[in-house]
């Protein structure tokens, strides 16, 4: 999350980036669902943030004193709670946070707030009652008023503008809502070879001591080389000492086997987002919904190889497990007018194994920025074909 991080520190506040230097306490409930209303309500696209132990003094240097781990604590558990008790529409949240220096700032983060006006269902205070709602405009925030909703109303009635002009997909010539991949068995997973060659070894003993009735090292060795891939010298093992190393081979190669599952057979796969209007888009966020099936997977993270360091982490997108599907965001797109771009810095690792071999997997997305009056929604389409075996075989 390194924009994030940029949005914190440089960020101008505006009506979907607000600040607050103090965390809320127990006796600010109402002040909270407030300012929660206030975001979701403003005339601004894609995701609004509120940013907790900011202070921002305008032109004046921004500090981060920060918030307790105590408070920020509270606001995780109760905020969602409070939400969807008091307001309706359902608002979607997420909890983020960044740490500068030593101070811990606290990040509100509402997605892409389609379903205004965001009202409250119930009275919350002598202030706020039923059926009233807020919003935020530049750095102020205000009780909606008709002309507010009419506006908004106008809005949904003109739907996703510009959605027509715009191209999600699969790279080829021009984005492609549909893509064949292979699926990728694990036939040679560092493990499974590593404990082959040790089996075998075995195997030369306990036959060698059956037919001569001792051990020959000559058989010993000629095995070893046979299946053996590394470059090593002939080192002599008894029996007790290979049946250990072969209790020791899943700790050994467990980096190995996640590099190989999750690196190396998966398909590195992008989207492209075309933009066809005559504007830039700015701030786009794109979500992926890809099905919990199995045979199907969405790598959280960059798996190194053995040794090495994942030097892309903070390139990678944001990835998140759900019982019915993996959500997949990509936030802070930049597109401009006529051209077509990567959504994702660094790649998605995506996986398939045998259980979808001739099956068609639905990808829904939906695209938010500044320049789009609407989300732009559609389906991707994942044809998964046959296997593709791995190069090196036992």
């Amino acid at each position: 999350m390194g924009n994030l991080r940029d949005l914190v520190k440089a960020g101008r506040a505006d009506s979907a980036l607000a600040f607050r230097e103090h965390a809320y306490g127990k006796d600010e409930q109402v002040e909270l669902l407030r300012d929660i209303s206030s975001l979701a309500n403003a005339a601004a696209a894609g995701r609004r943030f509120l940013c907790l132990g900011v202070r921002d003094g305008g032109d004046r240097e921004r500090t981060f004193p920060g918030v307790s781990r105590r408070s920020w604590s509270w606001t995780q558990e109760a905020l969602p709670r409070l939400v969807d008790q008091a307001i309706e529409p359902q608002i979607s949240i997420r909890m983020l946070e960044v740490v500068i220096g030593e101070a811990v700032i606290g990040v509100i983060s509402l997605e892409a707030c389609e379903g205004q006006p965001y009202l409250f269902r119930r009275q919350v205070s002598s202030l706020v009652s039923a059926g009233s709602g807020w919003i935020r405009s530049g750095v102020k925030q205000r009780p909606l008023l008709r002309q507010d909703l009419q506006q908004m109303f106008e809005q949904k009635v003109r739907g996703g503008a510009g959605s027509s002009e715009i191209r999600v997909g699969f790279h080829g010539p021009v984005p492609r809502e549909e893509i064949t991949l292979p699926v990728l068995p694990l036939d040679a997973m560092p493990s499974v070879l590593a404990a082959r060659r040790v089996e075998k070894m075995l195997d030369a003993r306990q036959l060698s001591k059956a037919v001569l009735g001792r051990t020959d090292t000559r058989i010993d060795r000629l095995v070893h080389a046979q299946v053996s891939n590394e470059a090593q010298a002939y080192q002599s093992h008894d029996t007790t000492t290979l049946r250990a190393m072969l209790c020791q081979i899943p700790r050994e190669q467990a980096s190995a086997d996640e590099h190989y599952q999750f690196e190396i057979r998966t398909h590195k796969l992008n989207v492209l987002v075309g933009n066809l209007t005559d504007a830039a888009l700015s701030d786009v966020l794109l979500v992926l919904k890809i099905p919990a099936v199995k045979g199907v997977g969405v790598v959280d993270r960059i798996r190194a190889a053995p040794g090495m360091q994942a030097a892309l982490q903070q390139r990678y997108p944001l990835v998140e497990a759900g019982a019915q599907a993996v959500t997949v965001q990509a936030d802070g797109i930049y597109i401009p007018k006529g051209a077509t771009v990567n959504a994702f810095r660094e790649p998605l690792r995506l996986y398939l194994r045998e259980p979808v071999v001739g099956k068609t997997i639905p990808v829904a997305y939906s695209l938010n920025g500044r320049g789009l009056s609407g989300a732009v929604r559609g389906t991707l389409r994942i044809v998964v074909g046959q296997c593709e075996p791995a190069a090196r075989r036992a």
